[in-house]
């Protein structure tokens, strides 16, 4: 009787590309555990987070990387709270951001259309830009919120795995 063929993603890769699966697992595992405390995975996301929220929609991501190395925090966890901004999103915290501002800076709210849009563009990003601070904050809020409360689970869930380990009776090696 043979064992069951291995899945395509599970075959054997070819000894180069071994080595390159090898090499970029460990940056992966590094860059993860670079500046890793509950406090800082928080931030991390917050920054990520309200610089995601931004109207800087091409670059925002480049954006929360130079960030995160500006201000030494873990720059995986910022890429991805900055990730709050992909496509089907954005034109939400746009809009947000806009009216907002608008009705801030007015005290009415703006009509969005395509004319108004190609009439007054400066008007729009000027508001875009002034209503970042008011939606991007509380969105930073809630993701620091839960990537506090993540980092947490995930330290106090790697402690237990590792003191239950250290908590095991050593078996004597026979012959020793």
């Amino acid at each position: 009787m043979t064992a069951p063929a291995l899945p395509g993603w599970r075959k054997r890769l070819p000894r180069p590309l071994r080595a390159q699966r090898v090499r970029g697992l460990r940056a992966w595992g590094r860059a993860l555990r670079e500046r890793n405390t509950p406090l800082r995975v928080g931030l991390a996301f917050a920054t990520g987070t309200f610089v995601g929220a931004g109207p800087f929609f091409p670059v925002h991501g480049w954006v929360a990387l130079f960030a995160a190395t500006t201000l030494r925090l873990n720059r995986v966890f910022t890429f991805v709270g900055s990730r709050i901004c992909v496509f089907f999103i954005f034109p939400w915290i746009l809009w947000a951001e806009v009216n907002l501002a608008h009705a801030l800076r007015t005290g009415t709210f703006a009509t969005i259309d395509r004319a108004h849009i190609l009439d007054n563009p400066r008007a729009l990003l000027g508001d875009a830009l002034l209503g970042w601070i008011p939606v991007g904050g509380p969105l930073a809020i809630l993701s620091f919120s839960i990537g506090y409360l993540w980092a947490t689970f995930r330290m106090r869930r790697r402690a237990r795995r590792f003191a239950t380990r250290k908590s095991e009776p050593k078996l004597p090696i026979p012959g020793h």
